[in-house]
């Protein structure tokens, strides 16, 4: 719900946008499509053998952290409210870890399919 000194133009919808090269987060109003705001990172890509895209989860998902912060403090400098994000994942993320947290081996492999 809004908050009474936050504009309501909802409901609004936030879009996690992760692919090979970025991660992006981008915020609409739901009844006119308009782009209320939007914060976009690029990823760092490791080429291990031709047509192979490698990255850190860690990195991609810290992306994702920081674009959907940095969107939703543009929108509170407009003093507007979100209230609905949906994802979409274009990669497979493989990763292992111990019950304690320790990271044992992870990588993220995006393959070339245009």
């Amino acid at each position: 719900m809004a908050a009474a000194n936050k504009a309501v133009l909802g409901p609004l919808v936030g879009a996690v946008d992760q692919g090979t090269s970025s991660t992006r987060f981008l915020v609409f109003n739901s009844k006119t499509a308009e782009l209320l705001s939007h914060h976009h990172v690029e990823l760092k890509q490791e080429f291990p053998k031709e047509g192979w895209v490698e990255q850190d989860p860690k990195e991609i998902l810290n992306s994702v952290y920081e674009c959907i912060e940095k969107t939703c403090e543009k929108l509170g400098q407009l003093n507007i409210d979100i209230s609905n994000i949906k994802g979409r994942v274009g990669c497979s993320v493989l990763a292992f870890w111990t019950y304690s947290g320790a990271i044992l081996f992870f990588s993220c492999h995006c393959e070339d399919d245009t």
